[in-house]
């Protein structure tokens, strides 16, 4: 029993970490490439906007980072979403359906019924 348990925490947290990356404080999320779409409608449904960014990172390309950076959305092959601001416009579970985005943020499905709502109704289980 203890042995299946391990392994389905383990199971649940190397999902976890391999599901979405979060950069700056939380403040910006990357999602896994067959997610992008789904969050992208996600977020144009949020009422307070969700800007979707360019996360690619700089890997040995010297300073083509900021110039990689400020490629258009078509061009960026780590799309990520910033969800800072989700911890002061989501208070409660009443408030997820104005901002469905916000289920990415950690401070927010850490309110009472907000993590199994977003997984629920937005298929967003963290």
């Amino acid at each position: 029993m203890l042995v299946i348990l391990t392994t389905i925490t383990t199971l649940a947290v190397a999902q976890t970490n391999t599901e979405y990356e979060y950069s700056n404080g939380n403040s910006t999320v990357t999602v896994p490439k067959s997610q992008v779409e789904s969050i992208r409608a996600l977020a144009e449904q949020s009422n307070k906007s969700s800007a979707e960014r360019c996360c690619d990172s700089n890997k040995g390309e010297g300073g083509n980072s900021t110039k990689r950076k400020e490629k258009r959305q078509a061009e960026c092959s780590t799309p990520c979403f910033w969800i800072s601001w989700c911890p002061y416009f989501v208070l409660s579970l009443s408030q997820v359906s104005a901002n469905p985005v916000c289920c990415l943020h950690p401070t927010v499905t850490g309110l009472a019924g907000v993590a199994d709502l977003c997984c629920e109704e937005y298929q967003l289980c963290v």
